[in-house]
């Protein structure tokens, strides 16, 4: 009697004999780029295995680069202003930021949104975002881009002072 699952093709993967190991229906199957692969049958059969290991591992690799990167720019100054400002915001242990409640704007919340205010009020690499007002938050109508002496020229003047106690 031939096995109903040899030859059946499963997402990458064809079954091409089965048997049973340790009371579970097993099978052998060959993976789309010739590797073959031994596991139960039910997982072949329900998707949980998709293809052979190798395989596995570079669609994984794909979808985490794919993931991480959709922009290609976590490398660069204006990224890490946008995540630097994002961490201050939500570090409720910072004295200064959460005890003025420094927020910053929902559109602000993806990378995508931030970029695109930027890059449409002068941002250029080496320039540093700065709040206008420092008793208000993070927005478009309250920030701007200067150089890192500008604004540590500007945090030493007319700013409320940060009051560690």
């Amino acid at each position: 009697m031939i096995d109903k699952y040899i030859g059946n093709k499963y997402n990458e993967l064809t079954i091409i004999s089965t048997f049973m190991k340790n009371g579970k229906k097993r099978c052998t199957m060959l993976c789309n780029c010739g590797e073959q692969r031994e596991a139960i049958v039910g997982n072949v059969v329900n998707g949980s295995i998709k293809s052979c290991k190798s395989c596995t591992a570079i669609r994984v690799s794909k979808q985490n680069s794919i993931k991480a990167t959709k922009h290609g720019l976590s490398s660069s100054g204006l990224y890490q202003s946008w995540k630097c400002m994002k961490s201050r915001c939500k570090d409720t242990t910072h004295p200064y930021y959460s005890k003025l409640n420094i927020t910053y704007c929902s559109s602000w919340e993806s990378f995508e949104g931030f970029k695109n205010w930027a890059e449409l009020n002068g941002w250029q690499e080496g320039l540093t975002i700065d709040r206008i007002n420092s008793k208000l938050g993070y927005n478009p109508s309250n920030c701007q881009w200067l150089t890192r002496k500008e604004n540590s020229a500007r945090a030493n003047t007319g700013r409320i002072p940060w009051n560690k106690s």
